[in-house]
């Protein structure tokens, strides 16, 4: 490093106007004769310009500091590659992570707003609400395969605020309406959380889980799943077999123009069970759900 240090101050006593100056002169200065006489030779050129050492060590210090920096990152790079590339990797992760909890903080907004809406609607909607499958279409968007992880936590902890709120609140119209709002949350990941359709459909276990499988399906309608939702009819309470007439009803819509009989056949036998029902009067809302989409048939 001294060497170092020496060639970058020769450099600079080279490269200095004063260095340059003298080597034009013609070489080393006369010496003066010795004795009390001073000689004064005046000459017609302009005086020379003074060597400033204040200038020249901040000229040193510059060219230090301009080549400190890459010199540092050689000799890092050659020592310290190993390190080097368990840092960044470390960074690469990090950064992974503030992706993933500023999603999440995305969705935590569509959701709520989602919620809201669905409070203040004094009505039981038929189909999915428009506000809603536009949310749901802006997560999709944000959603890709590393960030799915998220969106399959959430709707899990909207299953179980399902569960828990059924389970805490007597029923009426306020269960009712929390229950809506959840569907709501349920609905505005539904198009993104496609891929574990099939995992919260044979959740066995789990209500909420397969109410999150029939938010699903209103949004994007499969034929394989219509006897799964003829079959909610039977198994299920009544606020979930009537969320399963309004996939029903999305089917209908999705598919009426193709499989007609195919659809009329779920639909009819759905009305026969629900009408049929035997823990208390049939659900009107449900009833009437399906009768609109025979009707559409």
């Amino acid at each position: 490093m001294n060497d170092l240090v020496y060639l970058v101050f020769a450099m600079v006593l080279f490269l200095s106007p004063s260095a340059q100056s003298e080597m034009q002169s013609g070489g080393a200065p006369q010496a003066q004769p010795a004795g009390g006489t001073v000689t004064v030779r005046l000459e017609n050129d302009a005086p020379k310009t003074q060597s400033n050492p204040a200038e020249m060590l901040k000229s040193i210090s510059e060219l230090v500091a301009a080549l400190a920096w890459p010199i540092v990152f050689v000799v890092l790079l050659l020592t310290q590659r190993q390190g080097l590339t368990q840092l960044l990797s470390s960074f690469v992760d990090v950064i992974g992570k503030s992706t993933r909890v500023k999603l999440g903080e995305l969705i935590d907004v569509e959701v709520d707003r989602s919620a809201k809406e669905a409070e203040k609607s004094p009505a039981t909607e038929r189909e999915v609400p428009p506000q809603e499958r536009e949310a749901a279409a802006r997560v999709n968007k944000l959603v890709g395969g590393a960030e799915l992880p998220v969106v399959r936590q959430r709707m899990l902890e909207f299953a179980r605020e399902y569960e828990a709120t059924r389970s805490s609140l007597k029923p009426g119209s306020e269960r009712t309406r929390q229950m809506n709002a959840i569907v709501a949350k349920m609905r505005t990941l539904a198009i993104a959380a496609r891929p574990f359709l099939g995992e919260f459909a044979n959740a066995d276990d789990s209500p909420g889980s397969r109410l999150a499988a029939i938010a699903i399906l209103q949004l994007s309608s499969s034929l394989e799943y219509l006897p799964w939702l003829v079959n909610r009819m039977t198994v299920e309470q009544p606020f979930v077999f009537y969320q399963a007439s309004v996939a029903l009803l999305a089917a209908v819509r999705s598919f009426g123009g193709s499989n007609k009989s195919e659809l009329r056949a779920a639909l009819e036998q759905s009305l026969q069970v629900v009408k049929s029902f035997k823990g208390g009067p049939p659900d009107q809302n449900t009833i009437e759900t399906l009768q609109l989409g025979l009707s559409e048939l």
